[in-house]
């Protein structure tokens, strides 16, 4: 099959392609290399994900834009890196440090961050989002900070699970699962200010996307470098995409 009759082709699929981002690429970024490389008019994407994060990324691809709003709704988990001593105005490793603070072992044990996440977090709760945010813009490999909607009221949401897979002072490992709209990065600043003495998210990783798992996605350099009729074996029709 010639090249344009394969680009064609794959033109005229409908449906989801999970990817896995790397962290250190903005999604924008992984919708429009789709779109250039397979010469594609239709791409969007299941809902975003930040630039520093890595893990399961929907890319849609024609008419599964009409499915975006049942996609965006499904459950995430996440496994979360956070360290513990210092406060940032973006909740993570990018922004201007406001504290820091001593993380003392007797005070901050295992057993009471536990506490504190099962009382304060699980379940549902009111989220804020951090009054500023680290975007990387235009190829950028430098992040640039931004103000969000500070005025924009706390979200109700839900965290099904929270559990940590390790305590080494001052480094926590979270595993969670929670709803649309939930924001590790703004439950790492929370959880900090709880404690007392301040966290930022250092690492996140998207490890499932409703019915899509990490394992099952496309590497992301690997689809810099195949072909269309390759891409669009990785094509999921929308029905078995929403559990039709």
């Amino acid at each position: 099959m010639a090249n344009l009759e394969r680009i064609a082709y794959l033109a005229a699929k409908d449906g989801v392609v999970p990817v896995d981002k790397p962290a250190g690429v903005p999604f924008q970024e992984v919708v429009q290399t789709v779109k250039r490389r397979f010469n594609l008019a239709k791409v969007g994407h299941g809902g975003s994900l930040e630039a520093a994060a890595s893990g399961v990324f929907l890319v849609l691809l024609g008419d599964a834009s009409r499915v975006t709003q049942h996609l965006m709704c499904a459950d995430r988990e996440y496994e979360a890196e956070l360290r513990l001593g210092i406060e940032t105005d973006t909740a993570d490793t990018q922004g201007r440090v406001l504290r820091t603070a001593a993380v003392e072992a007797e005070l901050v044990d295992v057993d009471r961050i536990r506490a504190v996440l099962d009382s304060e977090f699980r379940g549902d709760v009111f989220e804020s989002k951090p009054r500023f945010s680290a975007i990387l813009r235009n190829g950028s490999t430098s992040y640039e900070i931004v103000e969000t909607d500070a005025k924009s009221a706390p979200r109700l949401v839900h965290y099904y699970r929270i559990a940590v897979a390790s305590w080494e002072p001052p480094v926590l490992k979270l595993s969670m699962k929670c709803g649309k709209d939930a924001s590790p990065r703004a439950l790492a600043g929370a959880l900090g200010k709880c404690l007392g003495c301040g966290a930022v998210l250092c690492s996140l990783r998207r490890t499932s996307f409703g019915r899509f798992s990490a394992d099952c996605c496309l590497q992301y350099e690997k689809l810099l470098t195949m072909n269309a009729m390759d891409f669009a074996e990785r094509v999921i029709p929308v029905p078995e995409a929403v559990g039709r």
